[in-house]
């Protein structure tokens, strides 16, 4: 009994000791620098040089120029579509395909997303129709994209969250058979495909977001992607004021034009796509390696984002409560997509019924992965979640004494 009662005295005492790690606890962070989701890749900085200095000994820096022209090449070379128009960033290239193509009144799309995608339809009258997405792959949900279609819808706008491609054939046959466009914001989901097709090959046009934030960036950048040739020249129009080749004023258009440092940027992390795949893969790997078996969390399928859904009831844990504690320990973790869109204003003034969409709000958290994150910063991130769920209850405990709940 003496022995028992020792064995239990040792383990609260490493129990004790172990909590008192933390930061949020007193404790001080095994991460000597802060990760975050999203740090930019660098690529090659010797490549940049030589394109930039090219670009200041030619002075055109911007107006379609010749690197501009190699990027859209590259790009449709490697999605193997018929035509790429760069533009200045994703919303903007959203927005000139809904006018290039004269939707009106309704477009259905996820609320589970980031909020450029419903902005850039409200900013040009548009009205978002938000519809709720598969649990399994966050995405949207054919069956109750087909309830929402009215007179007024014009387009389903799918969004491939996480680089997980939409369910393409479903979506399409419905636009189809309600005479619909079909477009897809693609923004996450460069080099992903569906099929035997990259992404970028589907329904009227896609558009891809090069954000400093993405794998493959162009400091801030975008590109609309097609294999409709009347279309392509329309959008080449709009994004430079409605000018023609010529130089006539043909149509209604803006300036969403790409600059030419930027797709010199966008040049170099093309060339180190197959070097950052890997790395985003084996980040995934490790991390699928280190959370199995840890009891509420589930990691999602999709290499460009690590992305975990967190089972309160089974972890003992909310999804914002491990997220406070991996925050204080340097792990700049999001809360993607944390309210949803349609819990935003403009969009709630409407009563959305979006269950899967309000559970995945409250569920999912982000990780950081990119060539900043190795084997060793994931195995510490994941130790600490590891640590946190298998004792939640003196956790919680801990955090309400403290004040941290």
């Amino acid at each position: 009994m003496a022995v028992e009662n020792m064995e239990t005295i040792m383990s609260i005492d490493k129990k004790k000791r172990l909590l008192d790690n933390l930061v949020i606890f007193g404790g001080k962070s095994a991460l000597s620098e802060t990760l975050h989701v999203g740090r930019p890749n660098k690529g090659e900085h010797e490549y940049f040089i030589q394109l930039a200095t090219d670009i200041l000994e030619r002075q055109w820096l911007t107006n379609n120029g010749p690197v501009v022209r190699e990027f859209e090449e590259a790009v449709a070379c490697f999605l193997d579509v018929k035509h790429c128009i760069a533009v200045c960033n994703a919303t903007t290239g959203l927005q000139l395909l809904f006018h290039a193509l004269g939707l009106r009144d309704e477009v259905i799309m996820p609320a589970f997303t980031f909020v450029a995608t419903p902005h850039a339809a409200s900013w040009i009258g548009l009205k978002p129709v938000f519809c709720d997405v598969d649990e399994r792959d966050h995405n949207l949900d054919p069956v109750e994209v087909e309830k929402l279609v009215t007179p007024e819808t014009s387009a389903i706008l799918g969004v491939h969250l996480w680089g997980n491609p939409c369910k393409v054939d479903e979506l399409s046959e419905i636009a189809a058979r309600h005479d619909l466009k079909v477009i897809f914001d693609a923004a996450q989901a460069f080099g992903g495909s569906y099929g035997n097709k990259m992404v970028g090959n589907f329904g009227e046009a896609e558009v891809f977001s090069f954000h400093a934030t993405k794998m493959i960036h162009a400091f801030e950048g975008g590109i609309i992607s097609t294999n409709n040739s009347k279309l392509a020249e329309k959008l080449r129009k709009m994004r430079n004021f409605g000018f023609s080749e010529s130089g006539v004023v043909e149509s209604l258009g803006t300036n969403a034009k790409l600059p030419e440092m930027s797709a010199a940027m966008g040049l170099v992390m093309l060339e180190q796509l197959e070097r950052l795949g890997k790395i985003a893969t084996a980040n995934h790997q490790e991390y699928a390696k280190h959370l199995a078996g840890i009891p509420g969390i589930k990691l999602i399928d999709g290499y460009q984002y690590i992305v975990i859904v967190i089972n309160q009831q089974e972890a003992g844990m909310s999804r914002d409560e491990l997220a406070d504690i991996l925050i204080h320990e340097n792990v700049q973790v999001k809360k993607y997509f944390s309210p949803g869109c349609d819990c935003l204003p403009p969009y709630n003034n409407r009563n959305y019924q979006l269950p899967v969409t309000r559970q995945l709000c409250e569920q999912c958290l982000v990780l950081p992965s990119s060539e900043n994150v190795n084997s060793k910063h994931i195995k510490i991130i994941t130790d600490i979640i590891r640590l946190v769920i298998k004792f939640a209850p003196e956790v919680k405990e801990r955090m309400v004494n403290r004040g941290k709940i």
